[in-house]
């Protein structure tokens, strides 16, 4: 106990929160900081409510793996508040979850692992898909399956700021896109930009393109400062055309509702 006692105050430290001792009382809290300690177990609790679907469980998952590469069991129960034979389930679920809806066979669990083993490009063309499935059928939910998938790299902010530098740019085209389309251009266009400041980059030849919308989309990001080149745009632009609307943004006819 107390060992544990001791780990306990090591990471309330920064909280200037401490559990004391002594001979008569035991371990036991200063008055002031009772308030201070129901603050950080209610953060606590949120934070083990925030992935208790088994379907969040899994991005989540996907996404600790794609961001941070191959994970072992322990510490994805740890992330998750499961034990490790619940994530062993979960991961064997979303390897299923990938194969059968995707096609997709990256994902290998070995022991107490899982990993992925694809390129930074089906890596992309991967999240694009789970994108469209997102919006296409709940709109309402997606920024949250979004978070789950980004993995701690999904600010709501950055993204609005994203959206409203899209939006301006088909306005000013005069170019009317729905509003599912729209999420999904902005957000490919996002998942494009947080892997980039990540570091992780696509490598392949520059796509030959003539002058575009999308083009001028792309060069217009990056003179608003966003992290995306000319290398995303294979990816991106197979993405529009999967969603049947790049065929007349790349002609540069205009969409409408």
């Amino acid at each position: 106990i107390r060992n544990d006692i001791s780990a306990i105050n090591q990471i309330l430290k920064n909280k200037k929160v401490q559990i004391n001792s002594s001979n008569k009382k035991g371990y036991f809290l200063d008055a002031d900081q009772v308030e201070s300690i129901k603050e950080i177990i209610h953060l606590v609790d949120m934070r083990k409510s925030h992935c208790v679907e088994s379907d969040d469980r899994i991005l989540s998952i996907l996404g600790k793996v794609l961001f941070y590469g191959k994970q072992s069991f322990y510490d994805l129960a740890d992330m998750l508040y499961i034990s490790e034979q619940m994530v062993y389930k979960e991961c064997n679920k979303l390897k299923k979850h990938l194969q059968t809806q995707y096609h997709e066979n990256s994902i290998k669990i070995s022991g107490d692992y899982i990993e992925n083993e694809s390129s930074e490009e089906q890596i992309r063309r991967l999240l694009f898909k789970l994108l469209q499935d997102f919006v296409s059928v709940n709109k309402t939910k997606y920024i949250q399956e979004m978070e789950h998938l980004l993995c701690g790299y999904f600010t709501e902010a950055r993204y609005a700021q994203l959206y409203d530098v899209v939006k301006d740019f088909f306005d000013v085209h005069q170019i009317n896109i729905d509003d599912k389309s729209m999420d999904m251009i902005v957000g490919s266009l996002y998942i494009c930009i947080q892997r980039n400041d990540c570091g992780f980059l696509v490598n392949q030849p520059k796509v030959s393109k003539n002058s575009s919308i999308a083009d001028l989309l792309i060069d217009k990001l990056q003179n608003e400062g966003f992290h995306i080149t000319e290398y995303d745009k294979s990816c991106l632009y197979d993405f529009l055309w999967c969603i049947k609307i790049s065929d007349r943004i790349l002609e540069g006819e205009g969409i409408s509702n």
